[in-house]
C-alpha cells in the first residue's frame, strides 16, 4: 500500500518540491508554527475517517484500524512534515502539550476501545468517538516526533545503526506480526502478556533478518530501499 500511495502522491510531491514548494510550505510553515495550530493539524485527519464511506472501494477499506485513506493522508503529512524544518521546530517546542493532551484524550478511549465500532453508520456519537481516536492518536504522534527532535539530533552509533533499518524494519513487521500471531491465536494466555510476547518475537526477528541478512547482502539491500553498502 506504501509503494502505491507513494506512487499516486508523486506528482504532489514533485510539485512540493518545485519553485512553487517554497510558497506553499511557506505559507505552511507560518501558519502551522504558531502555537498550538500544529496540534490542530490533526483535525485534517478526521475527515476521512468521518466522510468517506466505508463502502468505497479501496479507499473506504480499514487496515489495521484506521482507513486506507487515512494512511495516504498520513503520509502526505509525512512528506511535508519532513520538508519544512519549522513545523519539526514547532512540534519541540509543543511537546510537552501534546504528550499531556495525549495522555488526557486517551483516558475515555479506555473506556471505548471495545465499542469504537458499534453503532448506525453516520450516528453522531459513532462519529464523535472515531475523531476523538484520531486526534488521540495525532497527540501522540506530535509528542513522540518532538521529544525525537530534542533528544534524538545529535550524532551516536546506535542511531547511524539504527536509522537505515527503520524501511526494512516497516517492511518486515506486518508480515511477522501476521505470520507469529497465526500461531499464537489458541495460546492460553491473556491478551497483555500475548500482545507483548508477540511484539518482543517480531523486533527481535526483525532486527536479526535486518542485522544478518539484508545490511550484508547488496541485493537485498536494494529491495529493501537501502543504499549500497559504504555510501
Amino acid at each position: 500500500m506504501a509503494l502505491i500511495f507513494t506512487l499516486a502522491s508523486l506528482p504532489l510531491f514533485l510539485y512540493l518540491r518545485s519553485a512553487a514548494r517554497r510558497k506553499v510550505l511557506d505559507g505552511l510553515g507560518n501558519l502551522l508554527s504558531k502555537p498550538g495550530l500544529i496540534l490542530a493539524a490533526g483535525l485534517g485527519l478526521c475527515l476521512p475517517e468521518l466522510l468517506v464511506p466505508r463502502s468505497l472501494l479501496f479507499l473506504g477499506s480499514n487496515e489495521g484500524g484506521w482507513l486506507l485513506t487515512t494512511h495516504w493522508l498520513l503520509l502526505i503529512y509525512g512528506f511535508v512534515l519532513g520538508s519544512e524544518p519549522r513545523l519539526r521546530s514547532a512540534m519541540e517546542r509543543q511537546r510537552w502539550v501534546a504528550l499531556g493532551l495525549a495522555v488526557l484524550t486517551l483516558i475515555p478511549l479506555t473506556s471505548w476501545a471495545w465499542t469504537m465500532g458499534e453503532g448506525p453508520a453516520g450516528s453522531l456519537d459513532l462519529a464523535f468517538k472515531w475523531a476523538w481516536r484520531t486526534v488521540n492518536g495525532w497527540f501522540w504522534l506530535v509528542a513522540i516526533l518532538g521529544f525525537a527532535a530534542r533528544h534524538l539530533n545529535k550524532p551516536h552509533p546506535l542511531l547511524a545503526y539504527a536509522g537505515p533499518a527503520v524501511l526494512p524494519f516497516y517492511i518486515l513487521h506486518q508480515p511477522l506480526i501476521v505470520i507469529l500471531a497465526y500461531f499464537m491465536r489458541d495460546w492460553l494466555l491473556a491478551i497483555l502478556p500475548k500482545y507483548l510476547l508477540l511484539a518482543s518475537a517480531v523486533f527481535v526477528l526483525a532486527m536479526g533478518l535486518y542485522h544478518l541478512a539484508i545490511s550484508r547482502s547488496s541485493v537485498l539491500r536494494f529491495l529493501f530501499g537501502m543504499p549500497a553498502a559504504g555510501t
